[in-house]
Formats: structure tokens, C-alpha cells, sequence
């Protein structure tokens, strides 16, 4: 049984280290950063339950080749041990690693580092490395700094003739490895390296005295002294007690942080799948392996040669709100005239919102209300973002975004309240945009919105500064008594029975003509012998849709119509004098000449003939500004919203992703648009491994055709003229099968405009 050891005392040092640290130019200087190097020891035996985060950081980022990084969700602590965690070429789990090309988190690590700086000292770590070929288990000090050419420190390094002078003051301990004993990698073989510069470092491969993946717990340690009037600057290498190596030759000096992880360098490609999977330390074939750690204690020498650090990015690199003082600094409230005190002031109006009574009012609609407001952040820090909704039944969206639409994280409300969500920044990002909206075709009452409120950290309190009213209630609807459930869709396909390939996702029905016939019914109860009117707003009419009425198969009320356009259609009926229950259906039969889908919003069933139906003036859409895009969701904002996917195409984290393989990847988009018109499509392409086929057609090209292909990135255009008597066109974007690279295409953004 493991006993944990009890820390020793440890006499004080008598030398006090003072900070005069030069400015970096490379990057702003984070204020309150100690990199003086600590002079009392530092022990650890993870007996918690987590974590001490007041000791530790948690890295999140990439470095050694073609790798999934390392991640804050491959760290844990359990029955008294550190346990980092390793993913290799077989997981499939829902871990993701940091680079977002490489898929389903496969050569994804984790690692931790000492929240402060040590220099010279006895560094000493019992652990269980992860016993598996493929991933390295680590422990190493880091301190790393860049130095700008124009600056003046970059006079200090002479031999350096790059655009920057990198300083990386480091010891490290890895293993496996391959040396000049074993030709491939073992775990009876270790690399024990010092570096000042990359071009200032010795490297050493040292054979063990045995294989140490043999389950058991090691002590590996390393003793770096800096130098002074009584010690030679050296680093001294032992493993289990036993001194295997000393290196004299280029020998850190600066504070630094003890980091103990695991990671997969890479450096070819085995299996020829296009990622890099075999490195120094062999091929990860395996699931997921474990580096587990005892204890960690640093008994610091305090020499003289010890020197001032000055990391360059000391915080990049870390899990989200690693850094408590930079969560507190951003407690304050960053939505200026959040209660609409001063009306519309610091916010912009869109689509017909409004702000009144110290409100926002968001209405109904043909049009998209959006209230917003950009806001200063800090990079990888979470925040809370509050707002009193009020609503009826009213789909309101609350939510942040850059200001591109992109890192959208938002909620969808339908009742009335305070509402809260916490999103978290990305590593770069300084302003994101607050913003309530009431997406169009919508039925309902208006929605209200008030005191929206963002302050940093998981469910902040509200500012004290912005009071929290009570909500008003909503206005009642207008009395409009409707047999229909789910009319608009707002709930999915709930009430509706589908069959063939209809489809009903974000208020919007989808029938199409293939192999089967699309169809959507619904049974509803009225009364007998009275007169009802069916209406529905066809958003787009590709194929014929055909919609009616019928009982008992059409035995006493069998009505029936065939639209080939866009609009609202309506149909009137009367019941039997004893038949109450009839069925409602719309239908896309199977083999039409057009594969164009018809879209569907909004069907209403309501007493009365079709002319004692009030028809509302309809609101006047706002015509675009100039260079607006007529594609939904083209920035990929919102996932996969509005795109249809085939082969192994996918939408995430703001990009499309389409690479070559044993099936086409392609995402396509049906647009309506107006007939006669000229239109350009303008697709920004940010990687282009293979060839990529973009374009435009309408029944199968069979009257509006134009196609590009392109084989590298850039913004690409292509100007097409719709025909007279059409106003469908799908968009599409693929990458054909079995091309000479498998390397995938990243699209960052669709657009299309109306020609001047």
C-alpha cells in the first residue's frame, strides 16, 4: 500500500530575490504576475477531493507537432493522486482536443504547472508514468519569453537572426524514448534535457536501470543548481535515488513553473490517414492511458545564479478564469443603460425593435426585432448575463456573440422572468455583442425586455446599480379561437404524424419529392356542420404541394387543392352534420420533375368562411442594406442552422469542415430569391487541402447553372442571373470523393448579395 510522505521542515532562505524585470515587447505585460522565483518549499500530495487551484494552473493548449493539445477535462483528482489523462489514436469518447482539424479528440493529453515560479532546487515527483507507448509522461520546468528584433533585449542574443529572440529556460524529464541502446522506444530509456534558447540546449538519452511501466510507484527528481561560491551550475538527474546523469551544459537560471503533464508528439504520418500519429515516444494505439502522481515537493537552493523571469504570456494557456484577481477586476457592469433608463442610448435597434417606458419592446412579425449592445471582455474568463423577459408564448432569444455572429451562445425563452446564462470568452477575444430578439413569422403578443445585466464569473449577482422590478405582464392576445396544435411549429413536430422524408425543425416544415411521398397530418376535433377555413404561409413552393381536408377517407368531407407558389393559401369547409373529427394533410407526392423542397409556416385552422377572416395589412419588409447576404446562417454562427449535410461534412466552432474520402461531402442551402435578378455568391475559403466545387442551380440546373472550382484559399465570387419565371435556387458547396488529398477545406463564411 502507497504511504503518503509527511513534508519535512525546511529552513528558510536567507536570500531575498528582488524584481527587476525588463519590459517585454513581444506582448503587453499582465500586471501582478510574481516571476521572482519563491523561496519556501512546495509540497503537494493531492489528499483532496480536487484540485488545490491555489497551487496549480491547468493548461489548454498545443505544442509538439500534429496533437490534440492538452485539456482542463483530462485532469482529476481521486483516492490521494493526480491523475492526467491520455487519449490515443483508438478513443472514442466525447473528449475534444484543441485542434479542431484533428477528429473525435484522439492524441489528446493533459497537463498542470505550479502557479508560482522556483529556480534553483530540488525538484522531486513520485509517479506511475502512463504505461503505453505513443504518449509522453513529462515533468518540466518552463519560463519563456520573445523578444521583438527592434527591441533592445534582442541585442542580448547575437547568434539569433530570426524576427524574434525566443528565450525558453527549461529541464525536462520524458520518457519513453529510443536511445543509442534501444532502437526503438522503451521505458527503459529517458530523455533528460536543459535548454537556455532552442539553439541553446543539451540533450541526453539515458537507459534506466530497469523498464519503469512495470505499475509501480517511482521518485524522479532533479536537482538544479544555478551556481554560486559553493556549487557548480549543473543539473543533476536521479530516478529512484539513483544519480544516472549530470548536465553542465546549458543550465537555466531563470524562475520557473514546474509543469507535470501528459502529450503525444507527432512527427509522420504511419497510417497514411493524413494526421501526423507516430513520434519519438512510438504509436499511440491504444484507448486511454493514465499518468498518475503520489506527491510533488520543491525544497528551493535560493543560489546566486538564480535570475529574475519575465514571461511573455504568463496567462495564455490556461483553462478558463485560471486567474481569481483578473475575475474580480471584471466585476463591474458591463451593459451601459441596461434598464433603458435613457431610452434607446447605447443600443442598437433593428428589424422595428423598439425601446419605450424604460423597456425594449420586441414585436411580431415579418421582420427580425434584435435589441444590441457590443461589450468589452477579458479573453478566456466567464461571465453571467442576466435580462427580465416578459412574454406570452413569444419565442425570445437572449444571448452574446462576436460581432461577426460567431461563439453564439444564447437560449430561447417562452415564458416570462429573470433569466440568466453563462458563456466563456476564447483565448483572443476582447468585445463580444449582447443581444434580444424576436426572430420573424412568429405569432403572439409582443416581448418585453429589461435590466440586462453582464458582470464577470458563473451567476454573478446583478450590479447594484441596475434594480430588478417586477416584470409587467404581457398584453393579452387578440381572441382567435385555433383547432390546430402546434401551428407554427415552435415545438417541433409535436401534434403532427409525419411520414416519407418530411422533416419539421426551427418553425419550419420541409416536404420534398424523392422515392416517397413526403406527407404531414393531423387530426383535430371540431364541431358538426359548421364551416372552417385552412390556411398556411408557403414560404417556398419547389415541387407541387397538395393540402386538404378529409373523413373516414373522404367519405363525407373530402376537399382538396394543388399550389405550385409561394404565399398564403387558404381552403374553406364545412363538417357533416355528424362527423366532428376530420384530418388535416399536406402532401409533396413522390417522382415530381422538381427535387425543390416546399417550406411551410404557420398553418391555422379557425372557425368562419375564408372572407369573414380578417387579413392583417402586411408589414413592410425592410429592404437589406447594400452587401447584405441573403443566406441564412452564413457565417456558421448558429451551427448548422438552415444547411443540409451529406458524406462526412460538418459545421462547428464557426467553420464548415469538407474533405475528400469514400463519399462526396456537401452542404447545400435553399434560398428564395426574385426572378430575372443578378446575384453574387462569395465564399470565403480559409484552408483548401483539396479541390472545392461551389455553385448554384434550380431544377437540377435545368435552368439556372453556374459552378467554380477552386483548389486554394482565398475569397472566391461567382455573379449568376436567376430565370424569368424562377425564385428558388439551391446553394451548394462539395468536395468530390477520392481526390489525390485527403487534407480537408475550411469555409469560414457563404454570402450572397444582389448585384448592383
Amino acid at each position: 500500500m502507497k504511504v503518503k510522505k509527511l513534508i519535512s521542515a525546511i529552513l528558510a532562505c536567507v536570500m531575498v530575490m528582488t524584481i527587476s524585470a525588463p519590459q517585454a515587447f513581444a506582448a503587453e505585460k499582465p500586471q501582478n504576475i510574481n516571476q521572482a522565483g519563491q523561496t519556501e518549499a512546495f509540497f503537494d500530495d493531492f489528499s483532496g477531493n480536487a484540485l488545490d487551484t491555489g497551487k496549480w494552473l491547468v493548461a489548454e493548449k498545443m505544442w509538439g507537432g500534429w496533437n490534440g493539445g492538452v485539456v482542463p477535462e483530462n485532469v482529476s483528482v481521486s483516492n490521494g493522486t493526480l491523475k492526467l489523462e491520455g487519449h490515443g489514436n483508438l478513443y472514442t469518447g466525447d473528449v475534444q482536443g484543441c485542434n479542431k482539424n484533428l477528429p473525435g479528440g484522439i492524441r489528446t493529453g493533459a497537463a498542470i504547472a505550479t502557479r508560482d515560479y522556483y529556480a534553483s532546487g530540488c525538484y522531486e515527483v513520485v509517479a506511475k508514468v502512463a504505461p503505453v507507448l505513443g504518449a509522453c509522461s513529462a515533468i518540466w520546468t518552463f519560463e519563456y519569453e520573445e523578444y521583438d528584433k527592434d527591441s533592445e533585449e534582442y541585442k542580448n542574443y547575437p547568434d539569433q537572426t530570426g524576427k524574434l529572440a525566443i528565450v525558453n529556460h527549461e529541464i525536462d524529464i520524458e520518457l519513453p524514448t529510443a536511445n543509442a541502446d534501444f532502437d526503438t522506444p522503451t521505458f527503459r530509456a529517458a530523455r533528460f534535457n536543459t535548454y537556455e534558447m532552442e539553439n541553446r540546449s543539451k540533450s541526453h538519452f539515458q537507459t534506466l536501470p530497469e523498464a519503469v511501466d512495470d505499475g509501480q510507484w517511482h521518485t524522479y527528481r532533479f536537482d538544479w543548481h544555478t551556481g554560486d561560491a559553493n556549487e557548480q551550475a549543473r543539473v543533476d538527474f536521479y530516478v529512484d535515488g539513483q544519480l544516472l546523469y549530470t548536465s553542465y551544459e546549458h543550465i537555466p537560471t531563470h524562475a520557473s513553473r514546474l509543469w507535470l503533464g501528459i502529450w503525444f508528439p507527432a512527427s509522420k504520418d504511419s497510417d497514411g490517414d493524413g494526421f501526423g500519429d507516430t513520434g519519438w515516444t512510438g504509436t499511440a494505439d491504444f484507448d486511454t492511458a493514465v499518468f498518475e502522481i503520489d506527491s510533488v515537493r520543491i525544497t528551493p537552493y535560493c543560489e546566486a545564479g538564480d535570475t529574475v523571469g519575465n514571461e511573455t504570456y504568463p496567462k495564455d494557456g490556461w483553462a478558463a478564469d485560471s486567474f481569481p484577481e483578473d475575475i474580480e477586476a471584471e466585476r463591474y457592469e458591463h451593459i451601459r443603460n441596461g434598464d433603458f433608463s435613457a431610452g434607446a442610448e447605447n443600443w442598437t435597434a433593428a428589424g422595428g425593435a423598439e425601446v419605450s417606458d424604460g423597456r425594449g419592446i420586441l414585436r411580431t412579425g415579418s421582420a427580425t426585432r434584435t435589441l444590441s449592445q457590443p461589450i468589452a471582455v477579458q479573453p478566456n474568463m466567464t461571465y453571467t448575463l442576466k435580462a427580465d423577459i416578459v412574454s406570452d408564448g413569444t419565442r425570445v432569444t437572449l444571448g452574446v456573440r462576436k460581432a461577426n455572429g460567431s461563439a453564439n451562445t444564447h437560449e430561447i425563452y417562452t415564458d416570462s422572468g429573470e433569466k440568466v446564462l453563462t458563456f466563456t470568452t476564447g483565448k483572443s477575444c476582447r468585445e463580444m455583442e449582447v443581444y434580444v430578439q424576436v426572430e420573424r413569422y412568429q405569432d403572439g403578443a409582443p416581448a418585453y425586455v429589461d435590466n440586462i445585466s453582464v458582470i464577470s464569473g458563473k451567476n454573478a449577482p446583478t450590479s447594484p446599480g441596475i434594480p430588478a422590478p417586477e416584470p409587467e405582464p404581457a398584453e393579452p392576445p387578440a381572441e382567435k379561437p385555433e383547432f390546430i396544435v402546434n401551428g407554427a411549429f415552435a415545438d417541433g413536430s409535436s401534434g403532427w404524424s409525419l411520414s416519407g422524408g418530411t422533416e419539421i425543425a426551427e418553425g419550419v416544415a420541409r416536404l420534398a419529392s424523392g422515392s416517397n411521398t413526403d406527407r404531414m397530418t393531423q387530426t383535430v376535433q371540431l364541431e358538426k356542420g359548421k364551416t372552417y377555413t385552412l390556411s398556411a404561409d408557403i414560404v417556398s413552393c419547389g415541387a407541387s404541394l397538395q393540402f386538404g381536408i378529409s373523413d373516414y377517407n373522404g367519405r363525407y368531407t373530402q376537399l382538396e387543392k394543388v399550389v405550385d407558389a409561394g404565399g398564403i393559401v387558404q381552403l374553406t369547409f364545412t363538417t357533416a352534420a355528424h362527423i366532428d373529427t376530420v384530418k388535416i394533410y399536406f402532401q409533396v407526392l413522390r417522382y415530381q420533375q422538381s427535387n425543390n423542397p416546399v417550406l411551410i409556416r404557420n398553418v391555422s385552422l379557425v372557425e368562419g368562411e375564408m372572407g369573414n377572416i380578417p387579413e392583417p395589412a402586411p408589414e413592410p419588409e425592410p429592404a437589406p442594406p447594400a452587401g447584405t447576404s441573403l443566406l441564412p446562417n452564413g457565417d456558421f454562427s448558429n451551427g448548422a442552422d438552415h444547411w443540409r449535410l451529406s458524406g462526412s461534412a460538418v459545421i462547428e466552432s464557426g467553420a464548415a469542415v469538407l474533405a475528400s474520402g469514400s463519399n462526396t461531402d456537401r452542404m447545400t442551402q435553399t434560398v428564395r430569391l426574385q426572378r430575372g435578378k443578378t446575384y453574387t455568391l462569395i465564399v470565403d475559403v480559409a484552408e483548401c487541402g483539396a479541390e472545392l466545387q461551389f455553385g448554384v442551380n434550380d431544377y437540377n440546373g435545368r435552368y439556372t447553372k453556374a459552378e467554380q472550382t477552386v483548389s486554394e484559399a482565398g475569397e472566391y465570387t461567382l455573379t449568376f442571373t436567376m430565370a424569368q419565371h424562377m425564385d428558388n435556387v439551391e446553394v451548394y458547396l462539395q468536395v468530390l470523393r477520392y481526390q489525390g488529398s485527403n487534407e480537408p477545406v475550411v469555409i469560414n463564411a457563404v454570402r450572397l448579395t444582389e448585384s448592383a
